[in-house]
């Protein structure tokens, strides 16, 4: 027993706290090694993990992809067998929504001290609340075929 209380294998929430922060800071760093390295193979589109942010020195092309409250959950609910999201309430429903989009936040802000979804920080943001996902993509291709 340590002066603490504590028995030597017990670790203290400092601690503990201290090795999930350099277990993240690991997982990000791979996740960026991964993301250069993909980048540097080919062409490709990567979703999130502050891509912009990690290839800034390639000078990539920016993609921010939004929508209003109400096109998000009539969203989930399509798809929402996957993620359970049919069982949910109205309520829940957004307040799950404005969950995730609270926690892609801070991600982003904690890796890149940016703002996620500053407009700032994009080369191009889609509403897509009145366009089908699909249709921006397609739009999208072509605008990034005829351009790069």
């Amino acid at each position: 027993m340590t002066r603490t209380g504590r028995t030597r294998n017990e670790s203290s929430p400092l601690s503990t706290v201290l090795s999930l922060c350099t277990l993240m800071l690991t997982v990000y760093k791979e996740q960026s090694k991964v993301i250069r390295e993909m980048a540097q193979k080919s062409d490709c589109v990567i979703v999130g993990r502050c891509a912009d942010y990690v290839l800034r020195e390639l000078s990539p092309f920016r993609l921010f992809i939004y929508a209003d409250m109400k096109t998000k959950m009539k969203r989930c609910r399509t798809k929402g067998q996957e993620k359970n999201t049919l069982t949910l309430n109205e309520q829940d429903l957004q307040r799950k929504i404005l969950s995730v989009d609270k926690s892609r936040s801070k991600y982003y802000q904690f890796y890149t001290d940016q703002v996620w979804g500053d407009k700032r920080n994009y080369d191009l943001c889609i509403n897509t609340s009145s366009i089908e996902i699909k249709k921006a993509v397609d739009a999208l291709e072509k605008f990034l075929s005829s351009e790069f």
